[in-house]
């Protein structure tokens, strides 16, 4: 039987259009297949981004909370040291004009 091409053999074009869709479905299934794969990769590395950053946070909050920390020991000490320095001054002030710490000048009146 004579196809409408005028070519040959019916069952031959047939056989060689089911090979030629039956190749196109598996490019296709394998296509998808690596698209499904491509878009689970990406989730995952998506939770992982969204574990490391909410790790990085809890470490900026602790070195947040350590920095403040050592501003309010910074600030005690520069108190502490400014007070000393204080004390030390008015003792050589005092001492300049002949007072001690515990001479009659220093006693509260009675």
């Amino acid at each position: 039987m004579a196809t409408a091409d005028g070519g040959g053999n019916t069952g031959e074009m047939d056989g060689k259009r089911q090979q030629d869709f039956r190749a196109l479905q598996a490019a296709m299934m394998e296509k998808m297949d690596t698209q499904a794969k491509e878009a689970r990769e990406e989730r995952q590395l998506g939770k992982k981004m969204v574990d490391v950053t909410e790790e990085l946070q809890g470490e900026l909050a602790v070195v947040r909370e350590e920095i403040a920390m050592m501003k309010k020991m910074a600030a005690v000490k520069t108190e502490a040291t400014t007070g000393a320095v204080a004390e030390r001054r008015a003792a050589e002030d005092l001492h300049s004009y002949g007072l001690r710490p515990g001479s009659p000048a220093f006693l509260p009146p009675h």
